[in-house]
């Protein structure tokens, strides 16, 4: 089953430390108008939400705060999230005395390397220069340059679903077809199957349904009138140029990713006129390619950039904010 079936139909279902410092923010990607080469690495987490059974994913999702009294403003992470046993301070304030000075946001976060030039500054951290005086300026300190970043994109509900419709048109790429062909082929569903009986739910040449709501029935559960089995149906694929239809991973694809727009009023797309690039053809500074092969196990061989390609603890990145002494510190 593939993740973007289980994102979407968790997404479109109805339904610090005292003191107030944390370093997270340190770990964030964060983009802009200029296209960033994202990698985004294979990781599984367990889905936020307990209601839709045990669903595992390849982003981190969790709930912030946001506090806003007169001026100040602050966000940070609940205590408690989907821990039922757990205490957060800002809920009890935001849920039992309806205090209006907080908010709280789902945030879907993704382990990502981005994939450009770095310096690492005295605390062992990679950073860029916001200019070229800057960077003037960590070659004088003889700063080490170096080559990507681990860290993570953060995604409000909005931006999620702009990054999944990115996702969903680059999954069309069929790899299948690469060892015959110059460029993948464009793949299709043509018919949704129930996986336990094979029983045709819908198919391409006889669906009275429109464009959107075929893609809908893909995302969600149905039961099957053959078996009775309640799931996900299978997808039968298609490619437009070979027999042999494979979905390209977004693993296997760096994506030059850009966020436009300003204020509230901003979207997460490729850059104008970019495509994502194969991962073993993506090549490096150095003249290798990103990714060589696979290893023996079946994983691929990002040996290339070290030891980035790795999936991030992100109870671990948050832990300071996690602590529930933290809102105390911030709202007081």
């Amino acid at each position: 089953m593939d993740f973007l079936t289980h994102a979407r139909y968790i997404t479109e279902q109805p339904r610090a430390k005292a003191g107030g410092r944390s370093f997270a923010f340190r770990k964030e990607i964060k983009l802009d108008r200029e296209p960033k080469n994202i990698l985004f690495v294979e990781a599984s987490y367990g889905a936020y939400r307990r209601d839709v059974g045990d669903i595992q994913l390849p982003f981190w999702e969790w709930r912030r705060h946001s506090y806003k009294d007169g001026d100040r403003f602050r966000t940070f992470m609940c205590a408690k999230g989907n821990r039922r046993d757990a205490e957060c301070y800002a809920c009890d304030l935001q849920y039992n005395k309806d205090d209006k000075r907080l908010n709280n946001r789902a945030i879907q976060y993704w382990p990502v390397i981005h994939l450009d030039d770095y310096w690492v500054n005295s605390y062992g951290e990679r950073v860029q220069p916001s200019s070229r005086a800057e960077e003037r300026d960590f070659e004088d300190r003889g700063y080490e340059r170096v080559y990507g970043k681990l860290g993570y994109l953060e995604m409000g509900n909005m931006h999620h679903k702009q990054l999944l419709d990115v996702f969903e048109q680059s999954s069309k790429l069929c790899v299948g077809c690469l060892e015959h062909h110059d460029k993948p082929g464009q793949i299709e569903v043509v018919s949704y199957v129930c996986p336990s009986c094979g029983h045709v739910h819908e198919h391409v040449e006889t669906t009275n349904m429109s464009r959107d709501d075929w893609r809908e029935f893909g995302n969600m559960k149905h039961a099957c009138p053959s078996c009775s089995t309640r799931d996900f149906p299978h997808k039968e694929l298609a490619c437009s140029q070979c027999r042999d239809p494979e979905r390209a991973s977004i693993f296997d694809l760096v994506f030059p990713l850009v966020k436009n727009g300003s204020g509230k009023d901003t979207s997460i797309n490729l850059g104008f006129g970019s495509q994502p690039t194969f991962a073993d053809d993506f090549e490096l500074p150095t003249g290798e390619l990103l990714m060589s092969g696979l290893n023996s196990d079946g994983s691929r061989n990002f040996s290339a950039i070290g030891d980035l390609y790795q999936p991030l603890n992100f109870h671990e990145v948050f832990a300071d904010q996690l602590d529930p002494a933290y809102a105390r510190s911030i709202i007081g």
